[in-house]
């Protein structure tokens, strides 16, 4: 059985890049929001705005993630320059807070406002007919770790309560056998996860473990 596609918004984005041993998932997340809504060419820097974003928690340490309140409101203050003003690094800062890296004047700064929206498969559906990709935060399981054929099946068993993993939905499909219908996902994992770093994961996935869904 095959998924059928109907919608693909990250058709040119290029492969999802791999956040490595890092607690940055929702950075790439937000940065690849981010650069489709600014319609720029460049990759943008998530250690920029992971930086940013934990600078603004009192209780940041390494290792220990972002909060969504401190990411939108760096986003939308801070904004983010292009990867190469601010590469991303393989280790977490080893200053807590993070030191922020001070830019070229000329640097142009891509800043946005995040939006939460409602986790019901119906609402993302319709974000993306409408053009707008979604980020999703999700509970994960086992199945989600290594997605079949290119699908990632639905199940109750989560790696734990307390996991949480954010991911960009870029595209719709429909099963060919069942019928469900499938969001299209961008992961962090590298490219050896799922097809070249990207998988299908179904309403039922969504329905029963999305924790948080946005857009900017």
């Amino acid at each position: 059985m095959t998924i059928v596609s109907s919608i693909d918004l990250s058709a040119n984005w290029g492969p999802p890049r791999p956040q490595g041993n890092r607690p940055t998932c929702l950075a790439f997340t937000a940065s690849e929001l981010n650069r489709n809504l600014s319609g720029t060419d460049s990759v943008l820097s998530a250690e920029y705005i992971y930086r940013a974003a934990a600078r603004r928690s009192a209780t940041w340490k390494a290792g220990g993630g972002l909060q969504m309140m401190h990411l939108s409101e760096a986003l939308a203050q801070h904004g983010q320059p292009a990867d190469m003003a601010c590469p991303y690094l393989v280790h977490e800062p080893l200053e807590a807070p993070p030191d922020l890296p001070q830019l070229a004047a000329s640097e142009k700064l891509y800043a946005a406002t995040v939006q939460l929206i409602s986790t019901a498969p119906q609402q993302i559906e319709d974000e993306l007919r409408q053009g707008k990709p979604v980020g999703l935060i999700l509970k994960l399981t086992d199945t989600f770790l290594k997605p079949t054929q290119g699908m990632i099946e639905f199940s109750h068993m989560l790696l734990s309560t307390n996991m949480y993993h954010a991911v960009v939905a870029t595209g719709l499909g429909k099963h060919s056998g069942t019928g469900e219908l499938h969001f299209r996902i961008r992961n962090t994992w590298g490219e050896d996860w799922g097809e070249q770093g990207k998988a299908w994961l179904p309403h039922s996935y969504v329905q029963s473990h999305a924790v948080t869904a946005f857009k900017v």
